[in-house]
């Protein structure tokens, strides 16, 4: 009984885990995309 309650919780925090690992990447790309694209208008200017 013990067991499978704790394989429940394993499983629901590896999946928060690649649902908060995901977001952290797309979070981490948009910084990129933004702080790139903001250098390429002060090299423009």
């Amino acid at each position: 009984m013990g067991e499978g309650v704790s394989f429940e919780k394993n499983t629901k925090i590896k999946f928060l885990y690649k649902y908060l690992y995901s977001l952290n990447r797309i979070f981490i790309n948009f910084l990129i995309v933004r702080t790139s694209f903001k250098i390429q208008i002060k090299m423009i200017k």
